[in-house]
């Protein structure tokens, strides 16, 4: 793989809230990773396969889209859109984070045989597909009733790291006694796939307590995600 330069960095911003930005003038790419950033005689970026001259433009870390309805290859059925994740890149959204490859799948069963293929299967295509370089954390298993700790515990071998509920035979709502289920959801098991949930009209509400607009983004690590409203959020006055 070549190596990428970066020179002339008018500014660099972190991703890190506490402190934004970044001094450096370079950055130098390896094998697909950041191995070096600062002043331009410290990084030898200037000597890199390809060198890019950012002519005092500011960059910033890729985008994470963490809720985008991928099923298999760049092809949404449900928008019946062509190479949607390529044209991310180009915006700045450079990884994707799948809400269940089942949800728009043409003709999905709702049995737990499925659920499990389907995540196995899109874990391990997203894996070896990158649509314009972009990462699409794929393998998004919809729960469904009659899945075990067994079947979890394979889809985890597998690379399946999330799950989702709302969509499946748990529609009106989930116990925590609900089989494996139940057990993840009150302890929160890390060796489990991580939990996502759309809750809307008929559909799951775990209901915990309001967050401001700027709380997410102060999250350490997030095993439980919800969309908790479809109407635009009013950012906190203190954010």
């Amino acid at each position: 793989m070549a190596s990428l330069g970066l020179v002339n960095v008018g500014a660099l911003a972190s991703g890190v809230l506490a402190a934004p930005r970044l001094a450096a003038e370079t950055i130098l790419i390896e094998h697909g990773r950041i191995a070096a950033l600062g002043a331009a005689a410290a990084t030898g970026a200037a000597a890199a396969d390809v060198v890019v001259d950012c002519r005092g433009t500011t960059v910033i870390p890729g985008l994470i889209d963490s809720h985008c309805h991928v099923v298999l290859g760049d092809y949404t059925p449900r928008q019946k859109t062509v190479d949607f994740l390529d044209s991310y890149v180009h915006g700045g959204i450079t990884s994707v984070v799948s809400a269940g490859e089942g949800v728009h799948a043409p003709g999905r069963p709702h049995d737990p045989v499925a659920a499990k293929a389907l995540a196995i299967t899109a874990a391990k295509c997203f894996a070896n597909f990158h649509p314009n370089g972009m990462k699409v954390n794929a393998g998004s298993v919809i729960l469904e009733p009659g899945l075990t700790d067994a079947d979890f515990a394979e889809m985890a071998r597998h690379g399946v790291r999330h799950a989702k509920y709302g969509f499946g035979g748990y529609r009106r709502g989930i116990r925590p006694e609900d089989h494996a289920l139940g057990k993840v959801l009150r302890e929160g098991d890390p060796k489990e796939p991580k939990k996502r949930s759309d809750a809307g009209p008929g559909r799951t509400r775990l209901v915990v307590r309001p967050m401001s607009a700027g709380e997410p983004l102060k999250l350490k690590r997030g095993d439980h995600i919800a969309i908790i409203g479809n109407a635009p959020l009013p950012a906190s006055t203190a954010f």
